[in-house]
């Protein structure tokens, strides 16, 4: 069943993304797939861009909300980090 296969890809890919965080599955997998999708916006230049995405991580602390934020920015390169004070 292609669902099947689908969900099990979602898995494997979610339990490679930030190896060094153990558990934290369903975040890491909310990643992943916003890492993945997007719509696509098209500049008047013809230039082709995936549209912006936002994430918001909240949870108490020492729960690698960093970590994670900081892998999703090594996988984006062209991504933006706003964080503290200066999120607001």
């Amino acid at each position: 069943c292609e669902t099947h296969l689908g969900n099990h890809a979602l898995h494997t890919i979610a339990k490679s993304f930030a190896p060094s965080v153990h558990g934290r599955e369903l975040i890491k997998m909310a990643l992943v797939l916003q890492l993945v999708g997007g719509t696509e916006k098209s500049l008047t230049s013809g230039t082709r861009l995936r549209g912006d995405i936002n994430v918001l991580i909240v949870g108490d602390p020492s729960t690698a909300k960093s970590q994670l934020l900081r892998a999703t920015m090594r996988t984006a390169p062209m991504g933006v980090s706003a964080s503290g004070r200066g999120s607001s």
